[in-house]
């Protein structure tokens, strides 16, 4: 195997594993992540703080991540549509239209992450 084939498949493979690690993530926050304490103060007034949670990667960074997927899946789509355009087949949406792919697998990525970091 030589070192371009090695390289296009760490540009497709390293993105998708980014964000499925950072998904994976996003499922182990429990439910009472949102919640407060109060805290007691000399002087006899409260003060409210939040709990901290420890939060992954992706939910720390998720434009990076959403970026990451949007990244592979245009590379993926580019790539799996040249190889079944070269041996015959004919493409689907996803592989006529890389960038749509890319955008909406980014935008979905990043919606994703959010609705689940809270």
């Amino acid at each position: 195997m030589n070192t371009s084939m090695k390289n296009n498949r760490l540009k497709i493979m390293l993105p998708m594993l980014a964000v499925g690690i950072g998904l994976l993530g996003t499922s182990v926050i429990p439910a009472s992540a949102g919640q407060t304490a109060a805290k007691a103060i000399p002087g006899g007034t409260t003060k409210t703080r939040r709990t901290t949670t420890h939060r992954s990667f992706a939910q720390r960074h998720r434009h990076l991540t959403s970026a990451a997927a949007g990244v592979g899946a245009y590379e993926l789509a580019k790539k799996s549509g040249r190889n079944r355009a070269a041996h015959g087949g004919k493409r689907n949406f996803a592989q006529r239209h890389p960038f749509l792919s890319g955008a909406a697998a980014a935008g979905v990525t990043g919606h994703e992450i959010k609705k689940h970091s809270k």
